[in-house]
């Protein structure tokens, strides 16, 4: 029988507790995104964001003025599809297209959401079925879960990687537009 692993295969060297079994739900308190569903669906360029927790991510943005759940860096929510079990960290204010969302944030004041939102991002879970997974399976995981200090060191080094990954990502950018431009500088044929 394989026996469940107290520490991950790779740690910060200071820290040598072995990670505590918790239920997901004991951790995640959810709310029904009811009361900030967007109204109309005809979006616009600019405004507050309509968000999907698929991979379309931002729909678009409307100007309604009511129903917006506030959402920043000091206040920020998770969404997660009930259905396809995709998941999103926020921190600005938005709306939402669908009530298949689930609004999850900490059951603690004290607790680290950026971590917590890595931790379901780990746990590489496929729905096999069209159905609501939050309160049926999700909320009732028992999972590893660090002290305090630890889930701070590495929601840090993930928040960096993800400033790298998109600094990077907007570098390529610019120099794919560059390599652009000098292909249509570069070269005497006739447009």
């Amino acid at each position: 029988m394989k026996q469940k692993k107290l520490f991950p295969s790779i740690r910060f060297k200071e820290f040598t507790n072995a990670w505590e079994q918790e239920k997901l739900g004991n951790l995640l308190t959810y709310e029904q995104p009811t009361k900030y569903i967007v109204r109309s669906d005809k979006y616009t360029r600019t405004g507050v964001p309509v968000l999907t927790a698929g991979k379309t991510f931002i729909l678009g943005y409307t100007r309604e003025k009511s129903g917006i759940r506030f959402s920043s860096n000091d206040k920020p929510v998770l969404i997660f599809d009930d259905f396809t079990t995709a998941i999103h960290f926020i921190n600005f204010n938005f709306k939402i297209k669908s009530s298949a969302i689930k609004l999850l944030s900490n059951k603690l004041d004290d607790d680290n959401l950026f971590f917590n939102y890595l931790l379901i991002k780990s746990l590489n879970f496929e729905p096999n079925a069209h159905e609501r997974h939050w309160i049926s399976k999700f909320s009732i995981f028992k999972i590893k879960v660090p002290k305090f200090t630890e889930k701070l060191k590495i929601s840090s080094l993930f928040s960096n990687l993800d400033s790298l990954i998109t600094l990077h990502q907007r570098k390529l950018i610019l120099l794919k537009n560059t390599k652009n431009r000098l292909l249509e500088k570069m070269f005497c044929d006739e447009k």
